[in-house]
């Protein structure tokens, strides 16, 4: 009996931390306001980079840009990963997105602190 006790607290205990382990810790989302580029727009590629922190550049074709000043068609942005347990977005190709971007050492970059997010229509999404 003691040791099925034992079992079920190590079994909880474990499970508790591997989930706050897995979770991306926010201070705040990252929104319109506080970023320095926002657009929507359709991912048209996925690319893994390779360096020493592996991270993927998604590239855009622009829809509508909400802030900030481009007069390119298409961007790339950066991301850590493709997962929201490592602070990445689930990005996939041909999907239309609503992008929150901050400038970090004169690249673009999103996560999961972000408030980008996928949409169904590029066009009229303009505040999530």
């Amino acid at each position: 009996m003691n040791n099925k006790f034992l079992s079920i607290l190590l079994l909880f205990f474990c499970l508790s931390v591997l989930n706050r382990a897995s979770a991306c810790d926010c201070d705040n989302i990252l929104d319109k306001k506080e970023a320095n580029f926002v657009f929507t727009g359709k991912v048209i590629s996925i690319t893994r980079i390779d360096t020493p922190y592996r991270k993927y550049e998604i590239a855009f074709r622009i829809c509508k840009i909400i802030k900030g000043k481009e007069d390119r068609k298409e961007i790339k942005i950066y991301t850590p990963c493709l997962l929201e347990a490592c602070c990445g977005i689930p990005f996939t190709i041909g999907d239309n997105y609503y992008v929150t971007a901050f400038l970090k050492d004169d690249v673009l970059y999103t996560n999961d602190c972000c408030a980008t997010n996928k949409i169904e229509n590029p066009y009229t999404s303009d505040n999530k």
